[in-house]
């Protein structure tokens, strides 16, 4: 339960900490004053001053808050500060990419996190292997077994069960070739369809299984 806990508040301090940063960072490239930058609400825990701006990590960790110079109040200019630091004097425009900032560097983090992810861990790809074979199918009779994994389709090389079905998609469409290797097996799938030359590796025999049939002969 604690460290259920103390994970949510690293997970949920670390999305505040990026939004705010998004806001920070946009009005002081603006020129604007930032009094306080505090991650958390209520007393201050620990706190710095670095230049006119006071960081903070405050009690409570469910948020977090930039506080402008002239953020409520045009009029409202801490010492040290000056009129042209205002978030209230400044045009429209500047405004409204201060508090767009935020949400977009949420954004922009989550992609980061997804490639990161990706690079690091990959995707899950479905291998192309038999996990079952329809007694008396043409994949039957050609020799294929529960847990055979399909290297090519007419030649082609597949390396994920998409990929199988694409090239067996483009075979019955019409293209005929062939391939060999110590375990291959062309079949016919029903209706007349072309015939596919599939390549392929071998399962594991349980103990007493029987032999796969041959191929039907010419």
């Amino acid at each position: 339960m604690l460290t259920t806990i103390i994970a949510v508040i690293i997970v949920l301090g670390g999305l505040i900490f990026f939004h705010e940063l998004g806001h920070f960072a946009v009005a002081r490239a603006l020129g604007m004053g930032v009094s306080t930058f505090s991650l958390g609400f209520g007393p201050k825990i620990l706190k710095y001053k670095r230049g006119k701006t006071e960081y903070a990590l405050s009690l409570v960790p469910l948020g977090g808050y930039v506080a402008l110079v002239g953020e409520s109040d045009e009029a409202d200019i801490p010492e040290g500060f000056s009129k042209e630091e205002s978030f209230a004097l400044r045009p429209a425009w500047q405004r409204l990419l201060v508090v767009a900032a935020g949400p977009t560097a949420n954004i922009v983090l989550a992609w980061l996190l997804c490639w990161g992810l990706a690079f690091g861990w990959g995707t899950p790809v479905l291998l192309p292997q038999v996990g079952a074979v329809t007694e008396n199918s043409p994949a039957a009779r050609a020799g294929l077994r529960p847990g055979d994994r399909i290297l090519s389709v007419n030649g082609q090389t597949v390396e994920s069960w998409e990929a199988m079905s694409d090239a067996i998609a483009r075979s019955v469409a019409g293209t005929d070739a062939s391939s060999s290797c110590p375990r291959s097996r062309a079949w016919a799938p029903p209706g007349g369809m072309p015939t596919l030359a599939v390549l392929f590796s071998a399962s594991p025999a349980a103990p007493g299984a029987p032999k796969p049939p041959a191929p039907p002969s010419a």
